[in-house]
């Protein structure tokens, strides 16, 4: 999924949204997380500030804050903080204490477990130009290693201050349904005992009488 939204074109949606994100099933994250955050002037100077965590448990609190910064080769002011609620279903992403200008912005939540995500509010990014209502443009990328979300200015537009934040709801991967297996019963024909037959007994041959020849004297 791919969105390219102007700020100024997504606070009309938000209410919608927030009733979307409102209405989906809290559920928690089955494997843990990473996250990987930059922040840059292009061109200028060595490259972008980095801020990364690895392998870590959505749960309360921010899961990525100023504090995790890896690399500064330019060194750049400025930090994120990304705060995933598992309950409510958002990414929130803002600066952590430091608020500088830049002209790019990006964020990856890696996992495997989002599905998709819908942009709430994004005011991330504000060029402190009462006369600039869109200052950044959101692009966001999900796909099968997680989500991407990249800030950069709009036309017109200077470097862009990370002064508010953006927040989007998520989504998650449905688990997948375990069927039993069936089982079938195995059902064993009853032994029937041959009848026992007795053989036919013959019956006995009567008894021979013998008579005796009668004897006449003489």
């Amino acid at each position: 999924m791919r969105l390219s939204t102007p700020v100024a074109a997504l606070a009309g949606a938000a209410a919608l949204c927030l009733a979307v994100a409102g209405a989906a099933s809290a559920a928690p994250f089955a494997g843990p997380v990473s996250l990987v955050g930059s922040l840059d002037l292009p061109d200028q100077r060595s490259g972008p500030k980095v801020f990364a965590v690895d392998g870590i448990v959505v749960g309360a609190g921010p899961e990525l804050t100023g504090a995790d910064e890896v690399e500064n080769p330019s060194g750049w002011c400025g930090d994120l903080l990304v705060d995933i609620d598992p309950d409510a279903q958002t990414i929130t992403v803002s600066a952590d204490q430091a608020v500088c200008d830049f002209y790019t912005v990006d964020l990856d939540v890696l996992t495997t477990e989002i599905a998709t995500v819908t942009v709430v509010s994004d005011a991330l990014g504000d060029d402190r130009d009462p006369a600039t209502t869109t200052d950044t443009v959101l692009d966001a990328v999900v796909d099968g290693t997680g989500v991407h979300l990249s800030w950069t200015r709009a036309a017109g537009v200077g470097a862009f201050y990370t002064a508010g934040s953006t927040v989007l709801s998520y989504t998650l991967v449905p688990a997948p349904v375990v069927t039993p297996p069936v089982v079938t019963p195995v059902v064993t024909a009853p032994v029937v005992a041959a009848p026992v037959v007795a053989a036919p007994v013959a019956p006995a041959a009567p008894a021979r009488v013998v008579v005796a020849a009668p004897t006449f004297a003489g």
